[in-house]
């Protein structure tokens, strides 16, 4: 390992290593808090609402939802509005997903070996227009949060707001599916304009650490995996993260 490069990455910001000595973060919450618990795939009003009575049993607290994650599209309005009542209600956010999705439009080539190695992406102006009209619909309907897998498609969505042609309390994440491991990444995406992200979900305690020092926006790490992320959970893990 090269001293001269890891100095090279102090001097513009980046650490030189991996943050063993795991410090602690001063960057918390608005309110102070130092976390918060987010759950994925709640697809479905019937969904949430058997989320929220299991959360009124167990006295667990939720925060945030990513939510319709096979895509808006497959939900009528009614749905959406439903599903955007409830979240108020109990006081969560709501992380949509416009649709339609990457896999689900005109070509398979993220079905692929290459293409799964290449990340979700949209591909020309139609699928960017698509996405950002369903994503206003939901708007219209009550939801706040929306879920990108496209740094290209963060940067419009930017430029938009500041240009005045969207909203500008929409708050987006950056999805685990742009595969962000390091904290050149997870800079690129703040500057961008990106609210909260992603990094894969099996980085080390001093992989995240390195990442924590550099930016200020959220971090959503999970503790545990669904099988199609390897499987495997991070609970013993979650009072050092947190």
């Amino acid at each position: 390992m090269s001293e001269s490069i890891r100095r090279a990455l102090e001097k513009i910001g980046i650490p030189g290593r991996d943050l063993y000595d795991l410090p602690t973060s001063k960057k918390t919450f608005p309110d102070g808090c130092n976390y918060r618990i987010e759950i994925s795939g709640v697809e479905r009003p019937e969904v949430l609402e058997a989320l929220i009575d299991e959360r009124e049993k167990r006295g667990v607290p939720v925060h945030k939802l990513v939510s319709m994650c096979m895509g808006t599209t497959l939900l009528d309005d009614d749905e959406i509005r439903r599903f955007a009542e409830l979240a108020a209600e109990a006081e969560m956010e709501v992380i949509a997903v416009p649709g339609p999705r990457p896999s689900w439009d005109i070509g398979r080539g993220v079905a692929t070996e290459e293409g799964r190695r290449c990340g979700f992406r949209h591909r020309g102006c139609d699928q960017i227009n698509y996405f950002l009209s369903d994503m206003m619909r939901c708007y219209d309907l009550g939801i706040r949060g929306f879920m990108v897998t496209d740094e290209g498609l963060m940067w419009i969505i930017t430029q938009l707001k500041e240009a005045g042609e969207l909203p500008r309390d929409i708050k987006v994440k950056v999805s685990v599916w742009t595969g962000h491991a390091n904290p050149g990444g997870a800079k690129v995406l703040e500057l961008i304009g990106a609210d909260t992200f992603n990094p894969v979900g099996d980085l080390t305690l001093p992989m995240l650490a390195s990442i924590r020092s550099v930016v200020d926006i959220p971090m959503d790490i999970y503790i545990y995996f669904f099988e199609s992320f390897g499987g495997g959970n991070r609970f013993w893990e979650a009072p050092e993260i947190t």
